[in-house]
């Protein structure tokens, strides 16, 4: 009965490494998800802001 608690808590100490690297990169995506929103939101501003500098171009 030991040996066999023994081995489910080797192969839980084998798995906390690749846990704490899910955790971490869960935490870092929820983090950068904020930064990667603001950069597509002022590339889709500047891409409007072309195509209103082009059709004013155009006017003239």
């Amino acid at each position: 009965m030991f040996f066999l608690v023994e081995q489910v808590l080797n192969r839980s100490y084998r798995n906390v490494p690749s846990l704490i690297l899910q955790k971490i990169g869960a935490t870092l995506q929820r983090a950068w998800l904020p930064f990667l929103f603001l950069r597509f939101w002022s590339a889709f501003l500047n891409t409007c802001n072309l195509v209103k500098m082009l059709q004013h171009v155009q006017k003239f």
